[in-house]
């Protein structure tokens, strides 16, 4: 048990860290996989029955961005310039269905 919220922790990666463990025993599956390190960069997914709507976002003063989907094993990969946003709706084979700035 902890009496102060771990955010206020100043190391993040400690923070990072129990959220991991959180997420691994609550067996939370990733939607996505990335390389991509860079905190400007901000990728959100929303799972749907056969779709997975990314929102992708940036503050980062590099454009590139990739990120591999885990339901299809599909890569995607674009640039997104800082201050912008992006839209994809990805079906779960992989297709790109729709997408917004991208």
């Amino acid at each position: 048990m902890v009496t102060l919220p771990l955010e206020l922790n100043d190391n993040l990666k400690v923070v990072g860290d129990v959220y991991r463990y959180a997420l691994q025993c609550a067996k939370v599956t990733e939607a996505y996989s990335t390389q991509c390190s860079d905190p400007g960069m901000l990728i959100c997914p929303t799972q749907f029955e056969h779709a997975t709507l990314y929102v992708l976002t940036s503050e980062s003063t590099s454009p590139e961005i990739s990120f591999r989907d885990s339901r299809s094993g599909k890569a995607f990969a674009g640039k997104l310039d800082p201050g912008r946003a992006a839209l994809l709706l990805v079906s779960d084979k992989g297709e790109l269905l729709a997408s917004y700035n991208w």
